[in-house]
């Protein structure tokens, strides 16, 4: 579907749309095919659609919140690919992006992937320290995926109170498929 929102692009630009909706379409359809390589594992693929996304002209001044995106993804999928030059640089562009915006899901995304960094590079203190900024934040907006998810790796890292993220983790998860049936029988 996304090679065929791609072309649709070509006869959008031929129509004469606006420049700066066939730019923000174009480099949407880029991050999403990064992240279905990512998903699937495949992050050099994932780094060149991240990295065409970004090479998209004003992507930064046209759409910071999507430039952001595309950088955070990209630095991420790098960091899997064992490749970290330039990737604390990009983690934390993105994240002063989201910042300044006020985009509080993309700050919860910058602050996870930032504390997977410091996981990465075995510094477990600053690591802890953006999951937890994470994991608040998540559940301040009610965030249940990004709760779970931060969670997860707490629960995992902080030996001191796995007991209590691990609590936190099922007692969520068993509310949030509780509601999903429930809305489901309705």
């Amino acid at each position: 579907y996304l090679d065929l929102a791609l072309s649709q692009i070509n006869i959008l630009e031929r129509k004469k749309e606006p420049q700066n909706v066939i730019l923000n379409f174009r480099a949407f359809c880029f991050n999403s095919k990064g992240r279905i390589y990512e998903k699937e594992k495949k992050y050099g693929l994932a780094i060149e659609f991240y990295s065409k996304g970004l090479e998209i002209d004003n992507i930064k001044k046209l759409n910071p919140i999507l430039y952001a995106m595309v950088l955070n993804n990209l630095a991420y999928s790098k960091m899997q690919d064992d490749n970290l030059k330039g990737v604390k640089e990009m983690l934390f562009e993105s994240y002063k992006i989201r910042d300044s915006l006020k985009s509080e899901s993309g700050i919860i995304s910058s602050k996870f992937k930032i504390g997977e960094y410091y996981l990465y590079k075995k510094d477990t203190i600053k690591g802890l320290e953006n999951l937890l900024t994470c994991y608040k934040l998540a559940k301040k907006v009610k965030s249940t995926s990004d709760v779970l998810k931060a969670l997860q790796i707490l629960s995992a890292i902080d030996v001191k109170n796995k007991s209590f993220y691990t609590n936190e983790y099922i007692r969520i998860s068993d509310s949030s498929q509780v509601a999903e049936r429930n809305t489901r029988n309705k």
